[in-house]
């Protein structure tokens, strides 16, 4: 969904693009450059295979990387600053393909830049500058410059310099160790004059060597930080957002001296980056005409303020379509409220603010509210623009506050997305702020509880069920239900409630609820082929067609967090009449694991003349730390050992 976009992490971030990505956003037709000719040295060659040992996965390799910011104060009075890059790199396979990119926007301009061979020659390579697009994220002012050539061979070198000016310092919101290919060494430095106040913070720095120097210069002083034989970054499936787990360290431009005396302030406090964002809001045009007889008919017959609310609130999420699209200031400014409404599509911003809007008229307290997604660790103690990605509306009603992000198709009003819930928010408030806290979902609601009964014929397993959904699963199967294709619907659910069973033995399911402050019902009925298995006169039974996380465990060499869809609570209970004719001979042992992170609550009994099986599944937190793996493993095999073992019936 929509964030507010950081220009500074999107500088760093995009070099992470997978050339894939890469591929999809830009359109080029690379030539096919010939250096076959070119004699390497053997000491390169001995080089490369010594990083080929400590990089085996990678094709290349930068010896030396170095990006050095350094902060002046122009002849006019204002403070930017210079990023220079200079980067070595090495070839570690043959027949490597070497892509570099640099990002610009409205403030930030590339300078230069060169690729050039170890003897000083120019690189042949391809260039292409364009739009930048990622994450479904069409940055209309931010442009991407790409470079490839072709490495070919082993030992092969290339020396890469750039230098990219920052018209306005708040811009430099953070610098990262990791690149797209890994470093022997990599360093980096700001050089700060006398009279600018920067703060540098360092995050997720624990697990690794980093070297931290601070020398005086002759008008400041430099600070300095290197690390060695640093991995490329890591771009495992499932992983948290970078920010959660890879070095990093923010800078916080405060303020500076002028060269008239005076202290300018940049971003100095949380005041002052309100201030920013206030003076941006302040400019947008207020003129609600065409907008009201809208909210008039939409409101006309309601009578509680929470029905009033709820329907502009629908209204929005229904009516408006998303397109993120980001245009220089306008990458923290709204769009116009009126625009939003009459192109019936836009960004978060203007989905918030066409909120505020129409809430506004009907006569409530609406309130612009700026929030950091869970991609994003930080808190608004932090002044600065990599604090918050997102956008969304706040109504001050009475003694509480309705939280609304219209970006969330299919959300009820009340429930809030995985995504936001427990971040901190920035509420419009004058000429200060509001500082709250969007409230965690209890784990509850997330339930999605199934019963199932069942019996055997014929030796096959047959049963009907019926399945209530709640949370965030109800309101991504809304969302996709009202996306799709009419004929596709009926497969879709088949396979949600399938698990490992196949499909095509479930009926037609027949779906109810399916509004977003309703709870979600499926029916259907199952014939089970595969879950028997007669030898001589007992009969083995498995009950769980679904097997939920029973091939979950994590590689053993995972080095990032583990990151699930959502927190999740899943409910199953089964019953099987026992057939005439048998009698139960063996029931599995229940097991049960509970930790802060999970819970696997599974058993059965019996009952009369039937078994019942219960399993319980939590996830209470969406992402499971590099601690926890082993643990995590461990359990995940337990499970699978439960699922296993069946239930044995055996003749009378």
């Amino acid at each position: 969904m929509t964030p507010l976009h950081n220009y500074q992490f999107m500088q760093h971030a995009g070099r992470f693009l997978s050339k894939t990505i890469v591929a999809l956003s830009i359109v080029l037709s690379f030539l096919t450059l010939n250096c076959y000719g070119q004699k390497i040295s053997e000491v390169a060659v001995q080089e490369a295979a010594g990083l080929k040992k400590m990089f085996d996965k990678d094709e290349i390799a930068a010896v030396r990387s170095v990006v050095s910011y350094e902060y002046f104060i122009t002849p006019a009075g204002y403070l930017q600053a210079r990023e220079k890059n200079k980067n070595q790199y090495i070839t570690l396979k043959p027949n490597s393909t070497l892509v570099l990119r640099n990002y610009s926007n409205n403030h930030v301009s590339i300078e230069s830049y060169s690729i050039k061979t170890e003897k000083d020659r120019s690189q042949p390579h391809d260039k292409y500058c364009g739009s930048s697009v990622s994450d479904d994220i069409f940055y209309s002012d931010g442009q991407m410059c790409a470079y490839r050539t072709n490495l070919n061979q082993v030992g092969q070198g290339v020396n890469y310099e750039s230098s990219i000016l920052y018209k306005d310092p708040k811009y430099v919101t953070q610098v990262f160790f990791h690149e797209e290919t890994p470093s022997k060494w990599r360093e980096m430095s700001f050089v700060v004059p006398n009279g600018v106040d920067l703060e540098f913070v360092e995050r997720n720095f624990a697990n690794y060597k980093i070297e931290k120097k601070v020398t005086p210069s002759a008008k400041g002083k430099v600070y300095t930080y290197t690390i060695q034989n640093l991995e490329a970054m890591p771009k495992e499936e499932n992983q948290p957002g970078y920010l959660h787990f890879i070095p990093h360290v923010l800078i916080l431009c405060k303020s500076y001296q002028s060269p008239k005396g005076e202290r300018v302030a940049v971003l100095s406090s949380t005041q002052d980056l309100y201030k920013w964002y206030a003076s941006l809001t302040a400019q947008l045009n207020t003129n609600y005409d065409a907008i009201k007889p809208m909210v008039q008919d939409l409101t006309k017959n309601l009578k509680t303020d929470e029905e009033k609310i709820r329907a502009i609130y629908y209204w929005v999420q229904d009516n408006i379509k998303y397109i993120a699209f980001e245009d220089g200031i306008a990458a923290f400014k709204p769009e116009d409220a009126s625009e939003v409404f009459y192109k019936r599509y836009g960004d978060c911003k203007g989905m918030a603010n066409l909120t505020k809007a129409m809430l506004t008229i009907a006569g409530y307290d609406a309130r612009l509210t700026w929030i950091g997604t869970n991609k994003i660790p930080y808190t608004y103690n932090l002044p600065t623009l990599a604090v918050d990605n997102h956008m969304i509306c706040t109504v001050m009603l009475k003694d509480k506050q309705l939280i609304l992000d219209a970006t969330e198709k299919q959300n009820a009003m009340g429930e809030h997305a995985e995504r936001i819930q427990g971040k901190e928010i920035l509420i419009e408030n004058g000429a200060n702020y509001v500082l709250s806290k969007v409230p965690e979902e209890p784990i509850d609601l997330y339930l999605e509880d199934a019963i199932w009964q069942f019996s055997i014929t014929d030796n096959v397993l047959k049963g009907t069920g019926v399945t209530s959904l709640n949370g965030e699963t109800k309101k991504n199967i809304l969302y996709y239900w009202s996306t799709m294709k009419i004929d596709d619907r009926v497969n879709f659910m088949k396979r949600y409630l399938s698990g490992k069973a196949n499909p095509d033995e479930f009926d037609k399911p027949v779906v109810s609820g399916l509004k977003r402050d309703s709870v979600m019902t499926i029916r259907c009925g199952v014939s089970l082929n595969n879950q028997l298995y007669k030898n001589n006169q007992e009969l083995y039974v498995d009950l769980d067609f679904e097997d939920d996380f029973a091939n979950s465990q994590l590689k053993k060499d995972r080095k990032v967090p583990y990151k699930f869809s959502s927190r999740s609570n899943k409910k199953v209970r089964m019953e099987l009449t026992i057939p005439t004719g048998y009698q139960l001979s063996y029931l599995p042992e229940p097991l049960t694991i509970k930790n802060s992170h999970y819970e696997f609550d599974m058993s059965y009994q019996l009952v009369g003349n039937k078994i019942i099986y219960t399993r319980q599944i939590k996830i209470l937190k969406n992402t499971l730390p590099t601690s926890e793996f082993e643990k995590w493993n461990s359990t995940i095999q337990e499970v699978k050992g439960f699922y296993n073992n069946q239930i044995t019936l055996k003749q009378k």
